[in-house]
């Protein structure tokens, strides 16, 4: 929805194609998206993140007027040339959307890097492993291959706000390390990477019918039901 993309379904509900919604059609701008997939989401999702980064890439290559896709992998692309990549392969990475372990990889790091309270200073220090371990690329011709110079970074810099999804009411944002590994550990991430920190959201889709909220409030609501609650 964010990119503009409306998923093209077969007879048994599988998302076979996803087609780009033309601008004047959508009437208003493309949103353009970084995707961190877990370990677990890369391997169950693997088809669908196939038809995502071809999909981005065709945006890009569209390159409408004011289109924040095509806007962001040039500047992701401009600043892997300084880094000192290629032209041509600056410019394939800089339309590089989704992003996750190396094959055969799962986690972040990040839980056990901060329990290791001597090896850090700064909070920000906790990014360096979540970039590392975390940037190889899927799409741009490179599946799950990590790439030269700092690709998930470029593609990290400008981001604005950061979601994570909850569907299920096993595990809250408190009871497991995931939500702060990954949202808290994409955040440092992008401050890191030269950004602005970022607003934070849960995507929370446990009833049926998914509506976004402040991670603040979604933490909130989970200590007075979860944590305080008396009764």
């Amino acid at each position: 929805r964010a990119l503009g993309l409306r998923p093209r379904w077969d007879a048994g509900g599988r998302i076979v194609a996803l087609d780009i919604i033309p601008a004047v059609e959508l009437g208003r701008p493309r949103i353009d998206v970084v995707v961190h997939a877990t370990g677990v989401y890369r391997d169950q999702f693997d088809g669908f993140l196939r038809l995502l980064a071809d999909a981005v890439e065709r945006i890009a290559e569209q390159n409408e007027p004011g289109d924040p896709v095509a806007e962001n992998s040039r500047a992701a692309a401009a600043r892997l040339v300084a880094e000192g990549l290629s032209t041509d392969e600056a410019e394939a990475l800089g339309r590089a959307r989704i992003f996750s372990n190396a094959p055969g990889d799962y986690g972040s790091g990040v839980p056990d890097a901060v329990r290791d309270a001597d090896s850090w200073n700064d909070a920000e220090d906790l990014a360096d492993p979540f970039l590392d371990r975390l940037g190889y690329v899927y799409g741009a011709g490179r599946w799950g291959r990590k790439a030269e110079g700092g690709v998930f970074a470029a593609q990290l810099a400008g981001v604005q706000a950061a979601a994570l999804s909850r569907s299920s009411n096993l595990h809250g944002v408190l009871s497991t390390d995931h939500p702060f590994e990954y949202l808290g550990g994409l955040s440092l991430a992008i401050r890191r990477a030269g950004g602005e920190a970022p607003s934070l959201y849960i995507t929370d889709a446990r009833a049926g019918s998914p509506r976004t909220v402040a991670a603040r409030d979604f933490l909130a609501a989970e200590m007075r039901s979860r944590y305080t609650n008396r009764t």
